[in-house]
């Protein structure tokens, strides 16, 4: 018993004397642990403006779609008759959501302003490819300009600063 209790002895003061060596990082383990996690941080940290610049581009086109959509919708709920007498320009302003904002709002809401525009050629009907006007095709072009300017012109701004969309409505089939 005693050998065997002589060889656990030493077995136990070799693993005090090399223990502490075995249980931790050495210096420069350690700074290239930090070189690695600080690049890492860095190149993380610079990707995060282009992805708020995309997240923003993102909100600023659903917006843009909800608000088409939404004009469309109210155009396409009136008469077919009364679709033709409307004027040639309405302007509607909208919130940061695409909620349309009515008069008498608050104007520091105001992040979208849409333009619904009849053309005046041939009466604002379609012309549709092959042929000449069709009488049961309304064009309507809608404009969408992402500015708190209720008073944004577009027809002097650059194409590119805001969305146009051609709509297409004919009369629809009531039973």
């Amino acid at each position: 018993m005693t050998f065997l209790s002589n060889i656990l002895k030493r077995m136990r003061l070799q693993r005090r004397l090399s223990s502490p060596r075995a249980n931790g990082f050495s210096l420069i383990e350690s700074v290239v642990a930090l070189g690695i996690m600080g690049l890492a941080v860095t190149a993380l940290l610079g990707l995060l403006p282009h992805g708020m610049e995309v997240s923003r581009r993102a909100a600023n086109a659903g917006a843009t779609a909800r608000i088409i959509e939404s004009v469309t919708n109210e155009l396409s709920q009136l008469n077919f008759t009364n679709l033709q007498d409307l004027p040639a320009l309405q302007r509607l302003v909208f919130d940061d959501e695409g909620m349309l904002l009515f008069p008498g709002q608050t104007s520091g809401q105001i992040a979208y302003v849409a333009e619904v525009e009849k053309p005046n050629d041939s009466q604002g009907k379609a012309t549709l490819p092959g042929g000449g006007p069709d009488e049961y095709l309304l064009r309507f072009i809608v404009k969408v300009a992402n500015t708190p300017l209720p008073d944004f012109n577009f027809e002097d701004a650059d194409p590119s600063a805001y969305y146009t969309t051609p709509v297409f409505l004919g009369p629809s089939i009531q039973q």
